[in-house]
């Protein structure tokens, strides 16, 4: 069993508050991916888990325990870092070896160890050849194997897939994942990338100034986004989100920037502004709907078998994403979207209402 809980970690690094009182647990054998855009404290925290930085203040607990005391080499865990992280004059079998040898693993065991993840990352042809001499998704590889060789409990990834070109970005993903289903090992990857978060992951916890701001699987923070930050980090293009108010009079809302009835609402929002958010995949080019807005396009980015079309709707600009070939530059439509796929945030806190 490898369970990690954080609770109430918080750091600061002089004046800045880098993490706030985050709270998350990580179940035995999950693939936890950590999502958030560059200087959220994400990675901060994976080195909190690691040992590597001190926590301010909190608890981090493996499997009931408590660890935030204990120094690296004895929290049980190996980490994945961005730059590889090899030892230059060391050949690969070396590399592998090099952690094994500092917990006084047998010779014998070893060999063992280093063979057996060396075949199951395809690497064994690699074994006498030094980082130098190696691509870099074959250094990355080699990385992975000295962490699994060590048999961890808990397996820490920091962005390590971010140095690589598109296909080998690809290609690790994917060993990632088969690696992981393979050993039933708990991970805990941390990206700013949202599509490996949603590829990779059983669970994401998005972060956003140094707080975790929604828990949830991929389907579950992509259809559901509890803020306004979730739901216009995730996606591409993003959600499209239109100011409106809400009408108590008639108990619906309305466009801000042209008064009109958007949908009748059964619950009433908290405050009169309000954001209604939804995303391009879901809007259709129909005459009827819950929303109708009418406009022309402005802009068609074509990304193979679709495009991504902006809209200009009287001064208000709608992302969609269609069939390529299906609209042109300057053509008048009517765009139709159904209420399931309707939220509504708060305009003030960014909350779901």
């Amino acid at each position: 069993m490898s369970e990690l809980r954080l609770e109430h970690v918080s750091k600061r690094f002089g004046r800045n508050l880098v993490l706030d009182r985050v709270n998350l647990d990580i179940r035995d054998g999950e693939l936890m991916v950590i999502l958030g855009p560059s200087g959220c404290g994400k990675s901060t925290l994976l080195s909190i888990v690691a040992g590597i930085e001190d926590l301010d203040s909190g608890i981090i607990c493996l499997n009931g325990q408590s660890i935030g005391h204990l120094p690296p080499r004895n929290r049980d865990m190996a980490m994945v870092f961005q730059n590889h992280a090899l030892y230059p004059h060391m050949n690969v079998y070396e590399n592998i070896a090099f952690g094994l040898r500092m917990h006084k693993v047998s010779a014998e065991e070893i060999r063992t160890r280093v063979n057996e993840v060396a075949v199951m990352l395809e690497i064994e042809h690699l074994l006498k050849r030094k980082p130098r001499q190696m691509s870099g998704g074959e250094r990355q590889r080699v990385a992975m194997g000295r962490a699994i060789a060590r048999h961890p409990q808990i397996f820490l990834l920091d962005e390590p897939l971010s140095s690589l070109d598109a296909q080998l970005r690809t290609q690790i993903r994917t060993e990632i994942k088969k690696l992981h289903a393979k050993l039933g090992i708990t991970m805990v990857f941390v990206t700013h990338d949202q599509f490996e978060a949603m590829t990779l992951s059983d669970r994401i916890a998005i972060m956003d100034r140094g707080r975790i701001v929604q828990v949830g699987t991929p389907d579950e923070v992509y259809h559901h986004p509890m803020t306004t930050f979730v739901a216009t980090f995730l996606g591409n293009p993003s959600m499209n989100l239109i100011s409106a108010r809400y009408d108590a009079s008639t108990c619906s809302l309305h466009l801000a920037h042209d008064g009109g009835t958007v949908l009748p609402t059964k619950s009433t929002p908290p405050l009169p502004a309000c954001l209604i958010g939804f995303r391009p995949e879901h809007v259709r080019l129909e005459e009827q709907g819950d929303l109708v807005l009418d406009g022309s396009v402005d802009v068609l980015e074509p990304t193979g078998s679709d495009a991504f079309a902006l809209i200009d709707c009287h001064g208000l600009a709608v992302k969609a994403r269609c069939s390529n070939g299906e609209l042109s530059v300057g053509r008048r439509i009517r765009l139709a979207i159904a209420s399931e796929h309707l939220h509504v945030f708060d305009a003030a806190s960014g909350n779901r209402v």
